[in-house]
């Protein structure tokens, strides 16, 4: 059966990924990733995201998540999509690093302002116990298929840590 990229259950868990623009390498310096882990947690806090695993790579992000009864995932990561993108923007402008604030720059400017983020988020229903075990290892594993770490826990802005029962960035849903 064919799934369709849509959030068709108000109810479900999602992977989905959230993609730089021309899936950009912008996720390299420990500021822009703060950044979004800041606004990761203040959509846990304040509007009703619920996460189950993350993983923040150079170029995009993937994460395991739903919505509180009654709120829309959707709008959530449009929510997400728009702050982190106001917050590393205006902190690509004030960086001192010159070459890098002028590539970064004319990466994301378009006619009408800045755009950061690439439109829609690949979403996925997950809908069995075997579909999570499978997401949940690859979101896992791609810091080490990237080179960024040798084992997955290493990882500090992913959920790896957590499912080997320590403490990551982040808090975590977990599944019965």
């Amino acid at each position: 059966m064919k799934r369709k990229n849509k959030f068709d259950n108000p109810d479900g868990i999602y992977f989905v990924t959230l993609a730089i623009r021309n899936w950009t390498n912008t996720f390299t310096l420990e500021e822009y990733k703060s950044i979004m882990v800041n606004k990761l947690a203040y959509a846990q806090k304040h509007e009703g995201l619920r996460i189950f695993a993350w993983c923040i790579l150079i170029s995009h992000v993937h994460l395991i998540a739903k919505a509180n009864k009654g709120r829309w995932l959707p709008s959530i990561l449009c929510n997400i999509k728009k702050r982190t993108s106001e917050g590393i923007i205006e902190s690509v402008k004030k960086d001192k690093g010159k070459s890098k604030k002028k590539w970064l720059t004319k990466k994301f400017n378009i006619d009408i302002g800045y755009r950061f983020w690439e439109t829609g988020y690949h979403p996925i229903e997950i809908r069995s116990n075997a579909e999570m075990e499978h997401f949940l290892n690859n979101i896992h594993r791609l810091p080490v298929d990237e080179g960024l770490v040798y084992k997955p826990e290493e990882y500090e802005y992913s959920s790896a840590i957590d499912y080997i029962g320590g403490n990551g960035r982040l808090e975590l849903e977990w599944i019965n």
